[in-house]
């Protein structure tokens, strides 16, 4: 976690004052008494003090308040006193007032860029105040920076921060329990609060449990609103949550009509009905300009909607709300009104009655939330849409069905297992470094425009471009700046993007400035007005004089400024790509040559108007295992983890073969890493921004400019070292606590993990030691490697081996294949702490920690309860699969003949059904009513042989069933004789009419494993959440157990408890629940064997 120090505390002001002649008291000042600099006020209860300071490295004085800090406010008083509240607002008031709370004025109503509890955030419609923060300018600099965050009211409230006019970030509207876009339910520390009526609309937080954690939320320069909290016991601040805090919480990341997902690599995707609206991001993956719809909407019918749950609501730019309509209206309303794109329900009051909300126009800002609990969403799609999407639900509800009948089969399921136990194997492509170096330089001497020799020079205003026109160097400023610097952009991209600067930390003043090669066959720089002094150079190894006078520089294509030797070109001398700035090109190297000691490293740049050494660095780590940190100043920010044969470790969604191809190179000479691009029109770049984010950016010509494509760190898990030593990170539940401890570890501070800091990292549990008799490792999958610093790499040896190498060191902490392609090789064995790691919902590594032999046997009966389980819920589903389509096909069977009945019931029941003709297809002239046969007695008797017993096929409860013969020997349907029914044959035709129309509409085991299991939540212990003895007794009568003994209810818990703690958890109530599977099948087979017996004949 970032932790502010308390010592600088006072940096980040609640309040910044400027007073004259103010008085004091303890927590008051008078019209007789003033502050000095030097004094301070404090609270009532020592909460907050107010006094004099200066930010960071200024030298300016402020008064203000610490413990947290606010803004700049100016203030003149006559008769009125101003006092400090514990809860950190200045509020002034009337010296005579008895009422302490008639403020005349407060600090909570003017922020500027802290939120503490209590602070309003939104507008009082009756004055016109609008409350929001500000953020500071610099760390130094307290005045109003250029990013701002507050409420936009418009419909339901959401929190939106802007950089001038421009959204940046948007919680999403407010649902009554929380924003749809930010996924952090109410916690122990506080709770948000939102009012939204026709007077005022804001926000705020309170404390919740525990009113001495000090939290306040705070909108930084750089763009950031971060939540920190306050540790008592280390006297630090550290950050609970920060936002964005990942690329789809950027606003409008993927355009119009699309979504944001996280986890895809691809990040951006279309909704369903819409297609990328330009055809470059089909090639590139991505869909940065937005998307259009496929097939128009017509307003025709047969349109319909689609639901799509676990989003941000889209932005609210064309929007209509009514908060007291049904389910049903909402959606009506929607499909009458042409424009309406989409519609939004929620009924917090189970009522019926909730509040819809409507979309007209394009759906902006749409991204995934992992957590569920949102307000129901539904798109509008085109008939054909609504067809292929039912197509596509009968083609799975047919392949469950044919699971359904393959999972009997015990070959099938094992064949299954083999090809999920099967890994697809990547080839990575190994290319000879200095081939490649000789592939990019050796080039054939041109006197192009992309040249300069050694007679030449370079003036401000003048430009080289390379022979493809991919690139230019010349003299240039950045943006709001006046310096001038040498420096490489893009020449075909129309926003001028610097990859390379020469003289980054000395720039000249004016246009004075000169490139040229000087005597020693060096590229220098020099300013004209200072006795052309140089103010940069190559510094290339010294050159004969003969060879200095043929030096010759070329910018290539690929971006690179290359100083040759000689008229061949075939010496290279020095070249742009060994000093790369803060830009990582296609085909650049990033690494260590381990034969010189050059350093291939990014450095950010000072802020965007001053491309000098900033505080941040992109390098490699060869303390261990190679892998690439972020750096500010010399402390890890984040880390890319190990190379493991296909990605980093650490970077789960790169994928080498979307969009780049990787060389990885380590070798004795060098360990290097090289992106390659496969097409060539595509402009990409990878960078080190002024805020210590590493992106990877491409470039859209459809107007949009660079898109975000990476960026690391992403969440609070990418933070180095957050949750401390021998800790696991976890992201995926967004309202849990993202710290764990590894196996066999324990928190080293319960109470800072109760306050969300793991900065303390863990310990191993008390009483346990490892390198005994019987200790042995638990492995962590999809785990994001520790830091191999105290790693030791043996590329030889196998996984097998591998565990036998460190179990017999007992200082051996972790093992883990060096290479995952294939079935896995190498091997790397951890000594010491483990450091940052971190778990990925797919794409990391098997990790294997070391346990002992207690924690050993727990995990090992945890993981064979677990496969017994998982072994038993496939085969139980399978039964249960198998047994409904028997029931199904059963099903069909007794409509399809029930059909047939019908008529012959109808027949013999009425009166009219006898008549005198002598053949079967004789009807009643006069009876036009009905389209079934009749026949007269002396047909029935006949065909029957007068009722012999020989025709007599048996009796049920509607009588004798007997064959009947055509009069012309052909065989016609069967009919039952003197009709009766009896109350068992009706309840079971009933039941099967009741039960077996709703199964076979779900066609599948899902919905049958959805009905055994969701009696879970309404049998289990609130607090616990598991299902004990007690719960089960208390809700006994949910399952109509309720005249089940005490010692029958504890024998059905023992029955489904299978990992031994003496209660059910959710999977265990379901496997019990597909025990009772086959017993519950048997009686509704037999139901139904009675029903055949006593309804039908064949």
């Amino acid at each position: 976690m970032a932790i502010v120090n308390f010592a600088i505390l006072c940096y980040s002001l609640v309040l910044v004052l400027s007073l004259s002649e103010i008085s004091i008291a303890t927590d008051v000042l008078s019209s007789l008494q003033s502050i000095n600099d030097g004094q301070t006020l404090v609270s009532a209860g020592e909460k907050f003090q107010l006094g004099f300071f200066s930010p960071g490295n200024s030298r300016n004085r402020y008064l203000g308040i610490w413990k947290s800090c606010l803004n700049i406010q100016n203030i003149s008083s006559k008769a009125t006193v101003a006092q400090l509240l514990d809860s950190g607002n200045l509020v002034m008031r009337d010296e005579k007032d008895q009422n302490a709370e008639n403020y005349l004025w407060q600090s909570f109503d003017h922020p500027s860029d802290t939120l503490l509890a209590g602070t309003k955030l939104g507008r009082d419609m009756k004055t016109g105040l609008n409350r929001y923060l500000r953020s500071w300018k610099s760390s130094d600099d307290p005045s109003p920076g250029e990013f701002s965050y507050g409420i936009d009211h418009r419909g339901l409230p959401q929190l939106v921060i802007r950089k001038g006019f421009v959204t940046e970030f948007r919680s999403g509207p407010w649902d009554g329990v929380k924003f749809s876009g930010i996924p952090l339910l109410p916690n122990f520390i506080f709770n948000p609060k939102v009012i939204s009526n026709s007077e005022e609309a804001y926000y705020e937080y309170y404390g919740h449990y525990n009113e001495s954690a000090f939290t306040r939320s705070v909108l930084s320069y750089t763009r950031s609103i971060q939540r920190y909290v306050w540790n008592n016991i280390t006297l630090e601040w550290f950050i609970m949550n920060s936002l964005p805090s990942d690329p789809c919480d950027k606003y409008d990341q993927c355009g119009s009509n699309s979504i944001c997902t996280i986890s895809d690599p691809r990040i951006c995707s279309c909704l369903t009905g819409y297609i990328p609206k330009s055809s470059q991001d089909s090639d590139m993956l991505v869909s940065s300009s937005g998307c259009i719809r496929e097939y128009p909407l017509n307003c025709s019918k047969g349109e319909g909607f689609i639901k799509i749950e676990g989003v941000k609501m889209p932005d609210l730019l064309q929007f209509w709300m009514n908060t007291s309509m049904t389910l049903k209206d909402c959606e009506e309303k929607c499909l009458k009104n042409c424009s309406c794109t989409a519609y939004a329900y929620s009924d917090a009051t189970g009522e019926g009655n909730g509040s819809c909300l409507m979309w007209y126009g394009d759906l902006i800002d749409i991204r995934r939330i992992a957590e569920t609990g949102n307000r129901n969403f539904y798109i509008r799609v085109t008939a054909s849409d609504l067809e292929l999407i039912s197509n596509s639900k009968k083609k799975r509800r047919l392949v469950l069905m044919m699971i359904a009948v393959s999972a009997t089969s015990v070959v099938l399921l094992v064949a299954s297992c083999i090809i999920w136990k099967k890994r697809m194997q990547t080839q990575g492509t190994q290319l000879d470094p200095e081939a490649k170096d000789e592939e990019n330089l050796d080039l054939p001497f041109s006197t192009s425009a992309d040249t300069i020799t050694s007679n030449q020079s370079i003036k401000d205003g003048d430009i080289v471009i390379s022979n493809a026109k991919s690139f230019a160097l010349g003299f240039f400023s950045p943006d709001n700046s006046t310096k001038r610097y040498v420096g490489i952009w893009y020449y075909k991209v129309s926003e001028q993007t610097v990859v390379w600067v020469a003289n980054r930390d000395s720039p000249i003043n004016d246009t004075s400035g000169i490139l040229s090669i000087d005597r020693t066959g060096n590229l220098v720089i020099h300013d004209q007005r200072q006795n052309n002094i140089p103010l940069w150079s190559t510094n290339a190894s010294a050159l004969s004089a003969a060879a200095a006078n043929n030096c010759s520089a070329q910018l290539l294509d690929s971006g690179n400024l290359v100083l040759f030797q000689g008229d061949s070109k075939r010496v290279v001398a020095w070249q742009s790509f060994d000093y790369p700035t803060n830009t990582l090109l296609p085909d650049m190297k990033l690494g260590a040559d381990r034969r010189t000691g050059l350093n291939w490293f990014l450095t950010s740049w000072k802020s965007r108007d001053d491309p000098g050494t900033g505080e941040y660095s992109y390098k490699m780590d060869l303390s261990g295992f190679p892998e690439f940190f972020l750096y500010k100043g010399s402390d890890p920010v984040w880390r890319t983890g190990p190379w493991n044969g296909i990605r980093w470790s650490g970077v789960p969604e790169m994928n080498p073969n979307f969009i780049f191809n990787v060389i990885y190179v380590d070798n004795d000479d060098e360990v290097s890493v090289i992106y390659g691009i496969h097409n060539a029109s595509i402009f990409s770049r990878l960078m080190v921004n002024e805020t210590g984010v590493v992106q990877r950016l491409t470039w859209h010509d459809g107007g949009r400019g660079w898109v975000g494509f990476w960026s690391a760190p992403k969440d609070t898990c990418d933070e180095y070292n957050g949750c401390g030593a021998y800790g696991d990170c976890d992201s995926r539940n967004a309202s849990a606590f993202d710290c764990t401890c590894l196996p066999g570890f324990e928190p080293k501070s319960a109470r800072d993990w109760y306050l969300r800091d793991g900065s303390g990292g863990c310990m191993r549990k008390r009483g346990r030691q490892v390198c005994g008799s019987g200790d042995g490792f638990v492995k962590v999958t999809n785990a994001k490697v520790p830091d191999t610093s105290t790693a030791r790499a043996d590329l030889k040896l196998g996984i097998k081996a591998c565990e036998e190498l460190c179990l017999s060191n007992c200082s051996c902490t972790a093992y883990t294949n060096a290479d995952v392609r294939g079935e896995g090789s190498g091997c790397m064995t951890w000594y010491g702490e483990l450091v940052d790691t971190r778990a990925y919902t797919n794409g990391g590594q098997d990790l294997y920690v070391r346990v002992d032999a207690v924690e050993l046997a727990q995990y090992s009966k945890s993981k064979k309860g677990h496969q017994n389980r998982r072994m038993v819920a496939i085969i139980a589903a399978s039964v249960a699969l198998a047994s409904f389509l028997a029931i199904f096909l059963a099903y069909c069977l007794v409509m399809k003949r029930r059909k047939g009945r019908k008529r012959e019931i109808e027949l013999l029941s009425s009166p009219l059904s006898l008549r005198d003709s002598p053949r079967v297809t004789e009807l009643d002239e006069n009876s036009t009513s009905s389209d079934l046969p009749f026949f007269n007695l002396s047909t029935i008797v006949a065909a029957t042989d007068n009722f012999s017993s020989a025709n007599k096929l048996g009796q049920g409860g509607f009588g004798s069933v007997y064959k009947v013969i055509h009069l012309d020997m052909i065989n016609i349907s069967t009919f039952f004789h003197f009709p009766q029914s009896t109350m068992e044959t009706r309840r079971a035709v009933q039941y099967f009419e009741d039960l077996l129309p709703v199964m076979a509409e779900r066609l599948g085991g899902e919905g049958l494993i959805e009905e055994l299991c969701k009696g879970f939540r309404l049998l289990m212990d609130g607090e616990k959440e598991v299902i004990t003895f007690e719960s089960l007794k208390r809700n006994s009568a949910l399952l109509g157990l309720q005249d089940l003994r005490d010692d029958e209810i504890q024998s059905m818990v023992r029955e489904g408890d299978l990992d031994g703690d003496g209660a059910l958890n959710q999977m265990e109530f379901c496997v019990l629940m597909f025990r009772l599977t086959p017993e519950l099948m048997d009686v509704a087979g037999r139901l139904l064997d009675e029903a055949l017996l006593q309804n039908l004949s064949h």
